[in-house]
């Protein structure tokens, strides 16, 4: 499964995740199975070095910035 993800503070919200499904299951994928998109909240400088953290090992496929 691919994982994306919006991330900023506050993410709460972000009407992204509803977005990125619409647009996924418009391109035949199977959202929840196939892919999925998350809100990530990061509040401060140490979250965000762990976040990208993350992205470098490939637990996320992507992610938008707010």
């Amino acid at each position: 499964m691919r994982k994306y993800c919006v991330i900023g503070y506050p993410v709460g919200h972000s009407r992204s995740p509803q977005l990125f499904e619409r647009f996924s299951t418009e391109r035949g994928l199977v959202y929840g199975m196939d892919v999925i998109y998350e809100r990530n909240e990061i509040e401060n400088k140490e979250e965000l070095l762990r976040f990208v953290d993350e992205l470098k090992t490939g637990i996320w496929s992507g992610c938008n910035v707010t």
